[in-house]
């Protein structure tokens, strides 16, 4: 773990909110993203907010939200998104440059702060489908 990254431990849940949401804009639009700079700087903040929750994902049919879409999501489809996002990027190469270029993750854990007050987000999710 690098020093960053251990230094993001302590934050509280509005820290890690603004650490996550800057890192996410700086990132978007850029080409040529860095997969394991991903991982190492943006999952763990996703998942120090409770952004992933266990669900099934792979039986969850529904298409990833356009910009348009987001504002409109609860928290709960948002909670669900993200997650899964986080999962496919281990089976999918490219998937999660995709959604940090275009800016959709970004956009996603916007709409969950505000809906969350900046705070942690609740677990949402039992096995939902």
């Amino acid at each position: 773990m690098d020093e960053t990254a251990k230094n993001r431990v302590n934050l509280s849940s509005e820290e890690r909110w603004e650490a996550l949401i800057s890192q996410l804009g700086s990132l978007r639009g850029k080409p040529e993203l860095n997969e394991d700079d991903l991982r190492v700087d943006v999952l763990p903040l996703v998942k120090r907010l409770n952004l992933v929750q266990r669900f099934d994902w792979q039986r969850w049919e529904e298409p990833f939200p356009t910009f348009e879409q987001v504002n409109g999501l609860d928290l709960k489809s948002i909670v669900m998104q993200v997650t899964r996002i986080c999962r496919m990027q281990r089976f999918g190469d490219g998937l999660l440059d995709m959604v940090v270029e275009s800016g959709i993750l970004l956009e996603l854990c916007v709409a969950a702060r505000e809906l969350t007050k900046g705070e942690l987000v609740p677990s949402l999710l039992t096995d939902a489908r």
